[in-house]
């Protein structure tokens, strides 16, 4: 990853910064953007290499702009994006503000789509380029009380696949990576909320599982990594008898209420 340049949105965030410090010990160049400036400046503290942050909403085309021009103007280059940033608001549909609805699409779907559209012209003229997008196994299979979470999920995976097929041409790779629940504010915060269960069926991931994700697909050039792997396959096999859900979800659902309840016991 020596002189690698790579951008990383989301990135103080739990899964954010340890993609951050992964790609910064294998030697790469970082521009780091997340919305909040403060949790930047000590990212770029605990890295101790000289990294670019660009404090940036990525729901705002014009941050968003601004960002890969600032990468393009101190860096020369752009070799990897990595759309990372995302929100969840556990609820029921008819449960769910707008203002939740909004935030979830803007931030899980639009700033991928925005994210990877902006940089695809600088990509095209320098003849190489990856982009890759942090998804989610529940952008696989569906999710009983995050509906909407679940929709922005397998838009960013049915965005990426397509965006590979168009992209080879130029000699851009596409990668998704699927992560199963990974121990983050988010979770605490999905805990907190205790609508659904599924997140909690399985032991979560660290973040550093999925960093390490991220990093064998760009150095493999990987269109699609699940972590872990089995699960994976699972959620794919049965994505293929979509009814089948019905009868397996609630399995997952009683095994990951008795999980929360002993999480929140502790």
């Amino acid at each position: 990853m020596k002189d690698k340049v790579i951008i990383i949105t989301g990135a103080a965030g739990g899964i954010g910064s340890a993609i951050a410090r992964k790609f910064s010990s294998a030697g790469a160049s970082l521009v780091l953007a997340d919305i909040s400036k403060e949790r930047l400046d000590v990212l770029l503290e605990t890295l101790g290499v000289e990294h670019l942050a660009v404090p940036s909403d990525v729901t705002n085309v014009d941050d968003i702009k601004g960002l890969i021009d600032k990468a393009l103007r101190h860096k020369g280059k752009i070799d990897v994006m990595i759309n990372n940033a995302g929100i969840i608001r556990p609820n029921y549909i008819d449960d769910s503000p707008y203002g939740d609805i909004r935030d979830q699409i803007e931030v899980n779907l639009f700033s991928v789509i925005a994210g990877s559209k902006e940089v695809i012209p600088v990509m095209k003229r320098q003849g190489f380029g990856h982009i890759v997008n942090i998804c989610s196994l529940g952008g696989i299979v569906p999710e009983a009380g995050s509906s909407v979470y679940t929709a922005t999920k397998f838009g960013v995976r049915g965005f990426s696949l397509t965006l590979d097929l168009e992209l080879k041409k130029y000699g851009i790779n596409v990668s998704i990576i699927n992560p199963d629940s990974v121990e983050t504010p988010m979770l605490e915060y999905e805990a907190k909320c205790g609508v659904s269960g599924v997140a909690f069926a399985n032991k979560p991931l660290v973040p550093e599982d999925v960093a390490d994700a991220v990093f064998r697909a760009v150095t493999n050039k990987k269109l699609e990594v699940c972590v872990p792997y089995s699960e994976g396959i699972m959620a794919r096999l049965a994505l293929t008898i979509p009814w089948i859900f019905r009868y397996i979800l609630p399995l997952y659902e009683k095994k990951g209420m008795k999980n929360l309840s002993r999480r929140r016991s502790k």
